[in-house]
């Protein structure tokens, strides 16, 4: 026997609401901004570690959760395979042994090229066809 769920109520039609439509541009800009680093043997996942750690090399590996805003055990995952690559050293607090700095190898560093360029790629994709004011005022909304 088969019983109706909420049977007799009116059927109300659930809206799309705004987080639907930004988790359709984000997976859409995402998917292509994976392709873009793949030219550059960069993986998505490495992506955000890379590019915060260009804009401050040698925090630690807490700072970095915080910047990159994943968890600490997540940190400590990626790092190491960003060590393993050949894209970070990891060198402990002389006051605080417990801290670890993660600094930027060479390697590391060449990257900042590719990093901008998927990062100028992404926004001409995501902001085709959207005025610099109105660009201006979804920055200013979702701040």
């Amino acid at each position: 026997m088969e019983t109706a769920v909420n049977q007799g109520a009116p059927e109300v039609p659930i809206p799309l609401g705004v987080s639907h439509y930004l988790r359709r541009a984000h997976n859409a800009l995402r998917q292509q901004i994976t392709q873009h680093l793949e030219r550059h043997d960069i993986s998505m996942k490495h992506f955000h570690f890379l590019k915060a750690l260009q804009f401050e090399d040698g925090v630690t590996q807490i700072e970095l959760s915080r910047r990159v805003g994943v968890e600490r055990a997540t940190v400590t995952v990626v790092v190491e395979e960003l060590e393993r690559l050949g894209y970070v050293r990891r060198t402990r607090n002389k006051v605080d042994r417990r801290k670890m700095h993660v600094f930027l190898t060479a390697k590391g560093r060449r990257t900042r090229t590719a990093l901008a360029e998927t990062i100028a790629f992404a926004q001409d994709i995501a902001l085709a066809g959207i005025s610099a004011e109105e660009y201006a005022m979804f920055k200013f909304v979702l701040d």
